[in-house]
This record gives C-alpha cells, structure tokens and sequence, in this order.
C-alpha cells in the first residue's frame, strides 16, 4: 500500500514535470 502511493505521488510529479517542460519549450 505504501509503495503504491509513494509510486502514485512519482508519477504525479514526473507529469507535472513535464507539462513545466512543454510550457517552457513554448515560451522560449
């Protein structure tokens, strides 16, 4: 249970990245 959630809260974090990534490559 532990890991899944700790797994849930990676992923989250590697889209939001990458959602910050495509922002920037816009802007620029």
């Amino acid at each position: 249970k532990y890991y899944v959630q700790l797994d849930l809260e990676n992923l989250k974090k590697c889209a939001l990245e990458m959602e910050v990534m495509d922002y920037v490559r816009k802007d620029s």
